[in-house]
């Protein structure tokens, strides 16, 4: 086997992946240690925080230089009899900005290596188009030819490549030992991503976006991204022990695609230990 041209990629998106779990782990540990030490400490009115947005106007006078600043009606305040619901908020919310983070790293992974894929093998770009036959004589930004291969928000485009590349690929994502449909669970992801970012993790079943989901879709979206319903809405409500799973089976997919491309470039794919081939 040749030593492995594709590796960093994969190396960088699980360190992320890595990074975003532990800091979880260590907020998790740290709040409910504050939580349990801040039961004899003095309250004001059964307060233990209060906090009050300030800001200045931009276009009003200063003082000398210095801007002035007022206080507006915006606040929050935390009652020590609700501190531990506030710290299981707070860390369902940082859950769902840690997993939809995680979503956009596997985007740049899926970039970065197919890019590096097509560098080693630059007959595939051109049978499919990434680059003219005539371009591959000259000095190539392969990340840009990939970025401008595929310009749109979502990978379609480069999941498509992806099972051209490789047709065991195109299986291994519908058949593997997860028996879970890949293509399918990360519409389910992206769902919950999209609605995280720009919804606050709300959603209705009478939205456009969550009318293109298939039955499969719903069913992995109610699996793996649990929600509950709050006054007539659906939020998402994920607690970091059930993230671990799709933090988990997104590091596997990643690996999936390392190890098809690999084995397409006749490239060593067993790179930790315990990794076995199959038969």
């Amino acid at each position: 086997m040749k030593k492995n041209e594709i590796l960093s990629p994969l190396n960088t998106f699980l360190q992320r992946i890595a990074y975003l779990q532990g800091t979880l782990l260590h907020l998790e540990v740290a709040l409910k240690s504050y939580s349990k030490n801040y039961n004899n400490k003095a309250t004001i009115n059964g307060h233990i925080l209060g906090y009050r947005l300030i800001i200045g106007d931009l276009t009003g006078p200063s003082d000398n230089g210095w801007k002035i600043t007022f206080p507006t009606d915006a606040t929050h305040s935390v009652k020590l009899d609700e501190l531990d619901n506030e710290i299981s908020g707070f860390i369902e919310r940082e859950t769902n900005y840690s997993l939809s983070q995680a979503l956009e790293s596997f985007s740049t992974f899926l970039k970065d290596i197919l890019a590096d894929y097509l560098e080693q093998n630059v007959k595939d770009a051109i049978k499919y188009k990434v680059i003219l036959e005539n371009d591959s004589s000259k000095n190539i930004d392969w990340k840009s030819k990939i970025r401008e291969f595929n310009p749109w928000a979502n990978n379609d485009k480069l999941f498509k490549l992806l099972r051209k590349i490789s047709t065991d690929f195109k299986n291994t994502e519908l058949n593997n030992n997860s028996s879970i449909n890949l293509k399918d669970w990360l519409k389910s992801y992206s769902f919950f991503r999209h609605k995280v970012t720009h919804s606050i993790g709300s959603f209705s079943t009478t939205d456009s976006d969550y009318e293109t989901l298939n039955d499969n879709n719903i069913k992995y979206l109610k699996r793996f991204f649990h929600f509950k319903e709050k006054n007539g809405k659906l939020f998402f409500e994920i607690n970091r022990q059930e993230s671990y799973r799709i933090f988990e089976l997104l590091s596997e997919y990643a690996y999936l695609i390392f190890k098809e491309l690999s084995i397409e470039l006749n490239q060593d794919w067993m790179i930790f230990d315990n990794t076995t081939k199959t038969d």
